[in-house]
């Protein structure tokens, strides 16, 4: 098993996944809530990025590192695991794009304190963390809680909050799935009433 640590240039990617898993129960309460960026835990973002898996390829001159074979990358809260992940980085060091494929791939973190975990699946999970931007790509599901979003597709534009959820309308195998949400109410407080 080959486990390799890579320290801050992860915080930005963790950033990204945080402010997702902070909003996407808001979102799925309030379709038209335009929510402030939140922060993730303080502490997900300082840790190192700590990946497993079965085998690893690094092309520094093209910024290019694959693991393949059961690979799990944790930095704090945050847990992936898929068959296979893809990380490209700029000349700086600085990771560009994080790209996790399996069948499925998944992933977990607890946005803050207070809150759910918020769990993911899909058989493409891509990053693009400087266009700050996730996708979903391929029977995607999004859970905190009771709340859950089940789609094709699902794209995140964190920078501007948005989210879109949509069937696959290019597939030939199979047909497309239509957006489904699941929301719950939410319970009565005595200062509800």
């Amino acid at each position: 098993m080959l486990i390799l640590q890579l320290t801050q240039r992860g915080s930005k990617l963790n950033s990204l996944i945080a402010t997702v898993t902070k909003i996407l129960p808001l979102w799925l309460a309030l379709p038209l809530l335009l929510a402030t960026p939140i922060q993730a835990l303080e502490s997900d973002q300082h840790q190192m990025i700590k990946i497993q898996a079965d085998s690893a390829y690094l092309d520094d001159k093209k910024g290019l590192t694959i693991y393949e074979g059961n690979v799990d990358l944790q930095q704090g809260s945050l847990k992936i695991h898929a068959d296979k992940i893809t990380l490209t980085s700029h000349k700086n060091g600085d990771i560009d794009t994080l790209t996790a494929k399996g069948r499925p791939a998944k992933f977990q973190q607890k946005p803050s304190k207070d809150e759910n975990i918020v769990y993911g699946r899909a058989s493409v999970v891509k990053y693009e963390i400087s266009k700050e931007k996730i996708t979903l790509k391929g029977n995607a599901h999004i859970k905190q809680g009771q709340a859950e979003l089940n789609s094709d597709n699902i794209v995140y534009l964190a920078n501007q909050q948005i989210f879109k959820a949509q069937r696959d309308t290019t597939s030939k195998n199979q047909k497309p799935k239509r957006v489904q949400m699941i929301i719950h109410p939410k319970k009565k407080t005595s200062e509800d009433q």
